[in-house]
């Protein structure tokens, strides 16, 4: 119940001038002086119960201050009670690129030697051939190369050692024209077209800039590097011109090969994935299985053409999969897929060097006695694990009990025995200058200080007594 809305009420109706007035004209008496005074005097109670409520009020904003401070002091103490506030470890690596290594409370300090048997990996499926065409002759146009690029009439510029030559490419030219035009750079036998790369050698450093056009996009040596072997500098496409774009839809690709898809549901692992070669792309295809159930990872990789799928989750997994006859198996060339199955990880450790001990998992997270051990690539080398205590952790704990503890017991003896604020006739007081002192000898506050200050003083068994030793 809102006491202060009900007095306020009250008061005021007291306090509101009657419109009757006589002022003693008929009596001789000043009535309005002592109607004024005799409201004053019954609005009394009702203005003392409003002052009691907003004292109460205050107190109970104090009290709920109090409590905040105590709460966070308790949140804090539920931390610092725990094992690992005394008895915090930390660790040390002969290779930190080999393993990581979190000790907790309950490690024992020393020294751990630790063997990698093996690293576990996880199971994949290898595709077992292009997604693309692998079939290309050098007989084919330039423009009829339309795979992954459309292919544009284009002008090279190849300077080889200190000569200059100009190169125009069109996409009428086959690509034994192109192999023409460019060996009379390089000279004859210097360039050759092989299992859908070209392949450009020279006894001479060179290299090749392209004015317009896109040969060197369609043919994948805009990004191949030159090499020196011998004394011959040689350059290759980095992947076969057959290879598709993934922004194709899954009939576009199927019609490179001549293949005929079916709409329909693919399972993997036994998931099932709808398929609709029409409107699919191969990358919505490999989004549609990666945020799938299945339990695999699609990757396009762009170098190999080829799509390739590895298991979430380290260990022996299997891939099953069943294309319910839409035909992507053979795209895809999962119909001839070579299959690797994973391995758990397994390594040793001593405490000795003399014995040993087998740990297993699943994965390369191992625990050992409280020792928590990350294997992040496999090496044959003996690795060593330093365990010691954390003697400065444990300080810097014990400094920020005892400085929460002051802090808690400095604002409650503030708030045992701080002065009101005085009010002057004008002045208006902020909430918290109004809160000052409301809580001065307070019977309820100086009880919990007095129970918080009995656990400093109080005797405990132990190597220590009291808690201020």
């Amino acid at each position: 119940m809102d006491l202060s809305s009900i007095a306020s009420s009250i008061n005021y109706r007291y306090q509101t001038p009657s419109t009757l007035q006589m002022g003693g004209l008929m009596t001789g008496l000043n009535t309005a002086d002592i109607i004024d005074a005799i409201l004053e005097i019954e609005a009394r109670p009702m203005q003392s119960l409003n002052t009691r409520y907003e004292q109460l009020d205050l107190k109970a904003s104090a009290y709920q201050q109090l409590d905040d401070q105590l709460e966070s002091f308790a949140d804090f103490l539920n931390t610092f009670k725990l094992q690992a506030s005394f008895f915090a470890k930390t660790t040390s690596v002969s290779d930190e690129d080999i393993l990581d290594v979190n000790a907790s409370a309950s490690t024992s300090a020393g020294t751990y030697l630790v063997k990698i048997v093996s690293f576990a990996t996880y199971s994949s499926l290898s595709a077992g051939r292009t997604v693309g065409r692998d079939d290309i002759t050098s007989s084919e146009t330039f423009g009829s190369l339309s795979y992954r690029y459309t292919p544009e009439d284009s002008s090279l510029k190849i300077q080889k050692g200190t000569t200059t030559y100009d190169v125009s490419i069109s996409t009428t030219d086959t690509i034994d024209d192109i192999i023409s035009k460019l060996e009379a750079v390089f000279g004859a036998g210097n360039v050759t077209f092989s299992s859908g790369k070209l392949r450009i050698e020279s006894d001479e450093s060179f290299a090749i800039s392209q004015e317009n056009g896109n040969f060197l996009e369609v043919f994948h040596l805009d990004s191949a590097p030159l090499t020196e072997s011998g004394g011959t500098y040689s350059m290759e496409s980095v992947t076969h011109v057959g290879a598709v774009s993934t922004s194709d839809t899954l009939d576009q690709i199927a019609s490179f090969r001549s293949l005929t898809l079916n709409a329909g549901n693919i399972t993997i692992n036994g998931v099932s994935i709808n398929v609709d070669p029409a409107n699919d792309t191969l990358s919505s295809l490999i989004s549609a299985i990666n945020t799938s159930d299945a339990g695999v990872t699609a990757l396009y990789d762009e170098t190999m053409d080829k799509i390739l799928l590895t298991s979430n989750t380290t260990g022996s997994n299997v891939i099953s999969i069943d294309d319910g006859g839409t035909g992507i198996s053979e795209l895809l060339g999962w119909d001839s897929s070579t299959f690797q199955a994973g391995s758990s990880g397994h390594i040793q450790v001593s405490s000795d060097g003399t014995n040993w001990s087998d740990v297993y998992s699943s994965g390369n997270d191992f625990t050992y006695q409280s020792l928590t051990i990350t294997v992040n690539q496999f090496s044959s080398e003996t690795q060593t694990i330093t365990v010691t205590n954390d003697i400065d952790s444990v300080v810097e704990n014990i400094k920020e009990f005892v400085n929460r503890w002051n802090t808690l017991m400095d604002y409650i003896y503030t708030k045992l025995n701080e002065d009101p604020v005085e009010q002057s006739s004008n002045e208006e007081l902020t909430d918290e200058e109004q809160m000052q002192g409301i809580l001065k000898n307070d019977r309820f506050l100086e009880g919990i200080f007095n129970k918080l200050r009995g656990f400093i003083t109080t005797q405990i068994q132990g190597d220590i007594n009291y808690l201020w030793q």
